[in-house]
């Protein structure tokens, strides 16, 4: 009986793994992709990297994760916004630079 149980575990485990049913990233991993997804973001378009881990905080939107980050850079704020799905993978990235404008 335990010579059949060992194949069947072993497709089980395959099939997990194919099937994305095994665990997604944990939230310091999705927090690093976040930053650095939001850094080549904000490079190609602001020509800066301005993004830090403790820019940015997680929520969970319906079955989404999303990691929205506030900075400066520049005298500019630089928000972002980066969702991922439930297996860890980038959906969206939003990168925009606000300005400050002070009244005087």
């Amino acid at each position: 009986m335990r010579a059949n149980l060992q194949p069947i575990l072993i497709a089980l485990t395959i099939i997990a793994l194919f099937c994305g049913c095994a665990s997604a990233p944990g939230p310091a991993t999705l927090s690093q992709m976040a930053v650095a997804k939001s850094n080549e973001e904000a490079q190609r378009l602001y020509h800066v990297a301005p993004f830090k881990l403790r820019d940015g905080n997680f929520v969970t939107e319906g079955n989404h994760r999303v990691w929205d980050a506030l900075t400066s850079s520049g005298g500019f704020d630089v928000v972002s916004k980066v969702i991922f799905d439930r297996s860890g993978s980038v959906v969206s990235i939003e990168v925009r630079m606000q300005s400050s404008l002070m009244v005087l």
